[in-house]
């Protein structure tokens, strides 16, 4: 007895002094696709996410302009132990109860840790592929990149002052259980029952890109709830995959570990949300209950916004829960059948652990109605659980529209105005979501693991629509997750050597993946069962920093190449989903127009496309290549939804923007053009100087209107398109005999 008082004095006292850790002060942004998270984003906001609207004139990453989806989100957590004392974490817009870095075995801090966790660590499947080329190869482990090198895994010999055992996920290679770049081991991000078993399985399910930082309860006072330390440690994960399948859906990983002496009971850990779907004015949100997810949508036409937001019309934005806390059970013999019971509390027994999504989602609304009772505004630690719980601030239950208790609010379509919606409210509701996943019984040292996946989809109308579009993504995150986070990275973009002469840029191809090949197990019993290389695209970008989603801009890039292997593979089209006021279709998009032609080893840039311009002595060039991959197992039936959705698969690893500042001996430069252009401004003409010229018009998308064969001599005029609309297209000329490609910005105009 007198040992458990002084282990418990020693807890309590040593939170009480490790409470002193400054407030998180660390910034690091997260893109993925369209979507950029912003992520311990200081003293203000902590993590709030953002969504594409537009792009600078140079389509650098950093010139993107977004609106907001999620102002503001924090973590909550709350519990009660033996003595109905209530142990409670929270956090708002300016302050929170967390602090950072990892707790030690007696639920302990200090500044000194808090202060070097004050940070993200992040990591790029590109520096993982790089370290492990570096160690196969047997290369000095100083050339492994930085990132991989300070991943802070235990045990990493670069980082001495890493002392707690239980820190960032890793693959450990060699087995040792501690984590060493230089030894094969390498970053990661592991979801339970889906571990990889081996070098290539890790690498199959490797993110794209992840985010790591630590938080704890126990390292500053609790000024925002007032409540009391829980105290518990969380490890949080963001990842994302470049897949066709999961385009703006990130993930993100809670990890927790409750370092308390006491059993707690009605445990919730939860998160805290205030959507601002573009305009804030007309946000709605609501709960799709089968697929444990809260969203937002727009009750009216998005825009324009009162504030300073852009818009984001047809928008539709959810945050699901993959998987959630553990319910630990003990199996009673009931009469001979085996009953799930929870455990008495502090009887340490445990046989069977249910995984619980999902448990509350509490939308405030009706908040200026002060005689009713709502889920308004917590003040204090009793308020801030009850809502976690499900319940209005003080206690009494939230009540369906059957006058019925309920844990999840609004929980019908928007579009259906009989089913219960905020659409169908008079009430202006506020913008904040509190969800959370429970577990009735949290043991000492217990560990859980939340996994949501935050899904942006867009429907053709705005204003309480029906959404479709979201559950749809939503489908798609959930089908991931099962599945594994298997996916395809694709081949690995060839490398391009650039060097000057009088004519231009000589552009010299290596490295083309001929050998890249991936299995595709739905396929296995097909004869063409596998991803297998099919060519490259070169194109021509603005900056060095180039936005990889602008490469069908033709403002922005421009094809300057394209080149596949001579096989009976010519255009590839890959099936896209569509919705329009809930109605899904699918929508074949060109990916790509084949030429069979081989691929060249090298070309000459000598025309400036993207400005319709001689290239210039001493200007930057930049340029991106990609490598992309065929497969068509089974011809796509969009009625059945079976066969192959995607036929062109385009490498994801490695793709980045090559600069080269051409410099000429003459600043007059010969004219090689296998062809004539005149403009006049309004009318234009297209003359052949050489024979064989294949010319393809395109539209500002990239999608190919009109092709012509012209030998020598041989006319293209603007009226032999007029019925076109007027704006902005393309003429892409590929020169059989010189084996280049040229590009003709017109504008056309009736």
């Amino acid at each position: 007895m007198k040992q458990r008082i002084l282990l418990l004095f020693l807890i309590i006292s040593s939170i009480a002094s490790s409470q002193d850790c400054d407030p998180i002060t660390a910034n690091s942004t997260f893109i993925h696709g369209n979507m950029e998270f912003k992520l311990l984003n200081g003293g203000q906001t902590f993590n709030a996410l953002n969504y594409k609207v537009g792009i600078g004139s140079d389509g650098d990453l950093n010139s993107r302009s977004y609106s907001p989806i999620i102002y503001a989100s924090d973590i909550w957590a709350g519990g009660i132990d033996p003595n109905a004392n209530l142990v409670l974490a929270a956090g708002g817009y300016t302050d929170r109860d967390w602090a950072t870095g990892p707790l030690d075995e007696f639920g302990m801090t200090t500044p000194e840790k808090c202060d070097f966790w004050d940070q993200v660590f992040t990591v790029t499947k590109e520096e993982i592929y790089e370290a492990w080329k570096v160690y196969k190869n047997e290369g000095p482990c100083d050339d492994i990149p930085e990132s991989v090198l300070n991943w802070p895994a235990r045990g990493n010999p670069f980082l001495p002052q890493l002392s707690d055992t239980r820190l960032a996920d890793f693959f450990d290679f060699d087995g040792t259980a501690q984590y060493d770049p230089c030894n094969g081991d390498l970053p990661g991000v592991t979801i339970r029952g889906s571990e990889p078993l081996s070098i290539v399985d890790y690498f199959a399910k490797l993110p794209s890109k992840i985010s790591f930082y630590m938080l704890n309860d126990a390292g500053r006072p609790h000024n925002y709830s007032n409540g009391a330390a829980v105290p518990l440690k969380v490890w949080v994960y963001v990842f994302s995959y470049d897949t066709e399948e999961t385009k703006d859906i990130i993930f993100t990983k809670y990890k927790s570990t409750y370092y308390g002496y006491d059993d707690l009971i009605d445990f919730h850990l939860g998160h805290w949300f205030d959507f601002d779907l573009g305009c804030k004015e007309n946000d709605l949100m609501g709960t799709d209950d089968g697929r444990n997810m809260v969203y937002a949508y727009n009750s009216s036409v998005d825009g324009p916004c009162v504030d300073s937001n852009t818009p984001l019309p047809n928008s539709q934005f959810g945050v699901s829960y993959l998987n959630g806390m553990f319910q630990p059970y003990i199996i009673v013999d009931n009469n001979g059948v085996d009953s799930l019971v929870t455990p008495p509390i502090g009887s340490g027994l445990l046989d069977t652990l249910v995984r619980v999504k999902m448990s509350t989602s509490v939308i405030p609304y009706d908040c200026k109605n002060t005689s009713q009772p709502n889920a308004c505004k917590p003040e204090n630690p009793t308020e801030f659980h009850n809502i976690l719980k499900g319940l209005n601030t003080d206690g009494s239950s939230i009540l369906g529209p059957d006058g019925q208790p309920t844990l999840k609010m609004f929980t019908g379509n928007p579009t259906d105005a009989a089913s219960w919606t905020l659409c169908a409210e008079n009430e202006t509701p506020e913008t904040t979501v509190i969800t959370s996943s429970k577990s009735q019984l949290l043991n000492p040292g217990a560990t859980n693991e939340i996994l949501l996946a935050y899904c942006h989809a867009t429907d053709g109308v705005d204003g309480c629509p029906d959404i479709s579009a979201l559950q749809y993504r939503q489908d798609q995150a959930q089908k991931f997750y099962e599945n594994n986070f298997f996916h395809y990275t694709g081949p690995n973009p060839p490398l391009l050597d650039i060097s000057k002469t009088t004519a231009g840029l000589e552009i010299s191809i290596h490295a083309i993946p001929y050998d890249y090949k991936e299995m595709i197990p739905e396929a296995y019993a097909f004869e063409d069962n596998s991803y297998v290389f099919e060519g490259i695209k070169i194109y021509q970008v603005k900056s060095s920093n180039f936005d990889l989603t602008e490469l069908d801009n033709p403002e922005l890039s421009a094809l300057v190449y394209q080149g596949d292997i001579d096989n009976s593979i010519d255009n590839i089209f890959n099936t896209m989903v569509e919705f329009n006021a809930g109605v899904k279709s699918y929508v074949p998009t060109q990916k790509v127009e084949g030429q069979n032609s081989g691929i060249l080893e090298q070309f000459t840039f000598d025309y400036d496309i993207l400005e319709d311009l001689p290239i210039i002595d001493g200007k930057p060039y930049y340029f991106v290549a990609v490598s992309y991959a065929h497969n068509n197992y089974a011809t796509f039936d969009s009625i059945a939804e079976t066969g192959q959705q995607y036929p062109y698969l385009q490498g994801s690893c490695g793709v980045k923007a090559v600069n080269s500042e051409l410099v000429l001996s003459s600043k007059t430069l010969p004219e090689i053009k296998p062809y004539l252009f005149q403009n006049d401004g309004q009318n234009w003409s297209f003359q052949a100087k050489e024979a064989r010229l294949n010319i393809s018009l395109l539209a500002s998308n990239g999608i190919e209107i009109k092709k012509w064969n012209l030998d020598k001599e041989e006319s293209i005029y603007s009226s032999d398109i007029n019925a076109l609309i007027p704006g902005v297209y393309f003429l892409r000329i590929n020169s059989l005999s010189q084996g280049r490609t040229y590009g003709q910005k017109i504008v056309h105009i009736l």
